[in-house]
């Protein structure tokens, strides 16, 4: 039925099939070639009767003088002696420049024609395929729509499943200023989704005896969340419990890289099936892993610049480059010297580069190395530590005596190799747990004050485990 409408809509437009467009091309393109070759054979005889004629007229050039002396040759050529042109045209006698001038009229507009005829195949074709297209077009518009959709929990598991992590259901008669706890967990954590519309006990009320409310909820990320939240949101279709036509709301909250409060000041964060009111030192947890704040440009308590080796400070602005005092390179560093209550303590980040003993203020700021006997941790009657050795000072002073001690614990392999020279090779690549070691120390969450750091080397396998939790947004199943 619709390929018929296609087909009456082109007629009634007078826009012919591509096909038709293609025979009209190629009667074109067969003019050009005539109107060419007429052309070309005109030129022809022309050429051949003009050379006729200058080798009949060659002998009458004559000598001259010009005004200056110089000797040169003459010809004079009038009309009369000019050779004459005669084309006929089904026995007529035809101005043979007029015939030139209207051939090479005739092959630029049928050039031109011809190009307008392949543009036309082109309409034509795409006019012919217009259902096709349409067709796709739906198909491509539900595809996209589909994922574009919210989520991809049916209504009955909306209605049914246990509020979690990253789902909480909501009746649309909830406050604005309610909806933006959760809006603020989610986004404090993980992110997660709202059904506005559906009761605690499952059953759906719909939202569309509450538009008034419905809009003051849409508005509560902007109006009740400090910095605003951005939501997705999307309604869909529903039966109510009295058997009604209605609506379901659903708002997408993203994780976000901010720490969000209310309006009161309060920060959540969703954990498991509820949102948690954070305390102090948890929001300044969340701030820590957010990088809204770093725990190494905190003061440390009853910190002084005495309790800074400016020894060590001196060979590290020689090695940097400074030229200044070492006490200056510590002051010039707002981040180093922190003011507070009107005395100066000394930044965590300024005690753990510089302090002369930074495990006085961060206990557990050490490197443990563990060596197994095995490919396995054994404890009890079983254990089998073979070494354990503890390293501690500054971060410059862990990381090279860390990698220093872990050199001489890796085996080294001897072969012949295929150039008959023998070849030592260690037993993992240097720069790869160089690196892993240097990454554990730098990346530590030094906020935690409950384990070191701790190499686990096995016989088969060395394992590395850093204090802390992965910066900001990002999560293992990105990583």
């Amino acid at each position: 039925m619709a390929d018929d409408l296609l087909k009456k809509d082109l007629i009634t437009h007078k826009i012919y099939s591509s096909w038709q467009f293609v025979e009209y091309t190629e009667k074109n393109i067969a003019t050009v070639h005539y109107c060419a070759d007429t052309i070309n054979n005109i030129i022809s005889k022309m050429t051949m009767k003009t050379v006729r004629w200058q080798q009949d007229i060659a002998s009458d050039f004559i000598d001259d003088v010009t005004e200056n002396g110089k000797k040169v040759k003459r010809l004079s050529v009038t009309t009369e002696n000019a050779p004459t042109y005669e084309v006929r045209v089904a026995g007529e006698k035809v101005d043979p420049w007029f015939l030139f001038d209207k051939l090479l009229r005739d092959f630029f507009q049928y050039t031109m024609n011809a190009f307008d005829s392949i543009s036309q195949i082109i309409n034509a074709g795409l006019l012919e395929i217009k259902l096709i297209y349409c067709r796709k077009c739906f198909m491509c518009i539900e595809e996209r729509r589909q994922q574009m959709k919210l989520t991809d929990m049916t209504i009955e598991e909306m209605c049914t499943t246990t509020e979690k992590q990253s789902f909480d259901r909501k009746s649309a008669k909830i406050e604005a200023t309610a909806i933006a706890t959760p809006m603020i967990a989610f986004a404090n954590a993980d992110g997660g989704l709202l059904a506005v519309g559906i009761e605690d006990n499952g059953e759906i009320t719909g939202i569309d005896d509450y538009t008034k409310n419905i809009n003051e909820i849409l508005r509560a990320g902007y109006d009740f969340c400090q910095p605003f939240i951005f939501i997705e949101k999307e309604t869909i279709d529903c039966i109510d419990k009295n058997g009604n036509a209605n609506h379901i709301l659903l708002i997408k909250v993203p994780q976000s890289a901010d720490m969000h409060v209310n309006h009161r000041d309060e920060a959540f964060l969703r954990v498991g099936d509820r949102s948690k009111k954070l305390t102090f030192d948890e929001r300044m947890e969340l701030m820590y892993s957010k990088g809204m704040r770093f725990y190494e440009d905190e003061p440390v308590y009853r910190s002084t610049l005495d309790d800074i080796d400016m020894e060590f400070v001196a060979k590290y602005c020689e090695k940097i480059g400074y030229g200044k005092t070492p006490e200056e390179y510590i002051r010039q560093n707002k981040d180093y010297i922190v003011s507070v209550a009107g005395r100066q303590e000394m930044s965590g980040a300024a005690i753990m580069m510089f302090g002369k003993d930074p495990q006085r203020f961060f206990p557990r700021s050490r490197v443990r190395f563990i060596r197994y006997e095995g490919t396995e941790a054994k404890v009890g009657a079983e254990m089998n530590v073979i070494k354990d050795k503890m390293f501690q000072g500054r971060i410059l002073d862990l990381v090279e005596q860390t990698i220093e001690y872990v050199r001489t614990q890796i085996k080294e392999h001897t072969y012949l190799g295929p150039d008959a020279r023998f070849v030592t090779e260690p037993e993992y690549p240097e720069f790869a747990w160089k690196e892993i070691i240097v990454n554990a120390i730098a990346h530590r969450d030094y906020s935690i004050k409950g384990t070191d750091i701790q190499i686990k080397m096995f016989d088969d396998h060395i394992t590395v485990e850093s204090p802390g939790t992965l910066p900001g947004t990002v999560r293992l199943k990105y990583a």
